[in-house]
């Protein structure tokens, strides 16, 4: 990451098994039908993607894309969904946000469809995304939360060597408007 501006990104990321592209309006169809598959589990974890299901249209996707873009092209956010190289399906997403460039760092998210969940998707696409910050766009730290409960993104996050740094007292949004304890990790080059 240069001091005030960001490096060439380069894409697709390519994993083992997955091929890493930056969001477009191309995918809508493909990330709304997840979206919907897996509301029910990824609704607890999480408040901008997952709205309540009622709200979830695909103009509303798209407008979530096009916002994911601009944020893209104001080097603010990274955003991929993740195919399935064999097969072409949709298995998930992720990203790097609220990207600082002076600052050398990076917040890291990530989810997997519920059809998917239990393969090490999750962790295949945050470990190739840690890679690829660290490698690709010489991050120097990396943060990444998740709520109280999620032992899914606490096991991922341990296993790819992000450390816990503190715990925030009843902060984490939840999508009933209650606040539960908001773990932060965090992963230094």
């Amino acid at each position: 990451m240069a001091s005030d501006s960001p490096p060439h990104i380069p894409m697709p990321i390519i994993t083992e098994r997955l091929e890493l592209r930056l969001l477009s309006l191309e995918h809508s169809k493909a990330m709304f039908d997840a979206r919907c598959e897996s509301y029910i589990e990824l609704s607890k974890w999480g408040t901008l993607i997952w709205r309540p299901l009622s709200e979830m249209t695909i103009e509303e996707n798209d407008r979530f894309i096009e916002m994911k873009r601009a944020q893209f092209r104001e080097h603010k956010d990274i955003t991929i969904l993740a195919f399935h190289r064999a097969t072409e399906k949709l298995i998930g997403g992720g990203g790097l946000h609220k990207c600082d460039w002076e600052g050398r760092e990076c917040s890291l998210g990530y989810w997997v469809r519920t059809s998917e969940t239990g393969k090490g998707y999750a962790t295949e696409i945050a470990k190739a995304l840690v890679s690829y910050a660290l490698t690709q766009l010489s991050a120097q730290k990396l943060l990444s939360s998740h709520g109280e409960g999620n032992t899914g993104s606490q096991k991922i996050l341990e296993k790819i060597g992000f450390q816990l740094d503190k715990i925030s007292k009843q902060t984490y949004p939840m999508q009933d408007g209650s606040k539960i304890d908001d773990y932060h990790y965090s992963l230094t080059s």
